[in-house]
């Protein structure tokens, strides 16, 4: 497949899921967290799989497109369960529930390093690493700090990794600097869905709905921006609108009122 027709392809996949955002909070309201991922368990590697059996490109980029959205309810329905069972049980668990989907990727990558063994595979592999160690260690952090603390904390470690990549002139000073990137944006998603669900009273579907749409428009647009502002600025100038989106983050953190009810144990 040309470059292209792949872009069109993900494009399409993530178009699904976007689409569907708007809508997703009240289907999995209605339908009820633990059915809908029960049946979209079914429909998303069945969508993937039929994807390889369709007749045409247009074909695919259809089921590609109830792919993305099938993924999209997944995502929500998980997070939505997730934190009723949190405030339920009253343990913290939600970054170890995420550094389990970043297992996945580790899964994939090294497949990739094994079978292709590029540079590039091998520093994905790293930061899918430090990505998931530092999601498997976010919920006794949690324990010890305050949520929003926390996020505005990772954000500042994430500000210092991008910048020592940024600003690096050595290989060994980059890898410094990925090393606390991936260790500072481990646990920003679990700790925004968190935010996000105790900032509604009852159902939590519609704020996770929307942390999770707002994050699928980042994956979609923000290479799209990277890659517009690198041809005018350069790369270089470019990614330092992450460091900057990382450093507004760390900033603005505690500044909100945002409010996260305390474990029923303070476990």
């Amino acid at each position: 497949m040309s470059n292209s027709l792949l872009s069109i392809a993900l494009f399409s996949m993530s178009l699904g899921a976007i689409l569907a955002m708007k809508r997703l909070g009240l289907w999995v309201s209605s339908m009820g967290a633990k059915k809908a991922i029960g049946l979209f368990s079914v429909l998303y590697p069945l969508s993937l799989w039929l994807v390889f059996l369709s007749p045409s490109f247009a074909a695919s980029c259809l089921l590609l497109m109830a792919f993305g959205l099938s993924l999209a309810v997944l995502d929500v329905a998980t997070n939505v369960e997730a934190t009723a069972v949190e405030r339920a049980s009253g343990h913290k668990f939600m970054s170890k529930l995420h550094g389990m989907f970043s297992l996945g990727g580790i899964g994939g990558s090294l497949a990739g390093l094994l079978s292709h063994r590029l540079t590039f595979s091998a520093l994905y592999y790293l930061s899918v690493v430090l990505i998931a160690a530092g999601r498997f260690s976010g919920d006794t952090l949690r324990r010890a700090v305050r949520e929003k603390t926390l996020l505005s904390l990772m954000a500042t470690l994430g500000f210092i990794g991008m910048s020592i990549v940024l600003l690096s002139s050595s290989p060994g000073n980059a890898l410094v600097g990925f090393l606390l990137l991936g260790l500072g944006i481990s646990t920003l998603v679990p700790l925004m869905f968190i935010i996000a669900a105790s900032q509604g009273e009852g159902d939590a579907s519609k704020e996770i709905a929307l942390v999770t749409r707002m994050a699928y428009t980042g994956m979609l647009l923000g290479p799209v921006i990277i890659g517009a502002l690198s041809g005018w600025l350069g790369l270089q100038l470019a990614l330092w609108l992450v460091a900057i989106l990382l450093a507004g983050i760390a900033l603005t953190a505690k500044a909100r009122r945002l409010s996260v009810p305390p474990a029923a144990n303070g476990s």
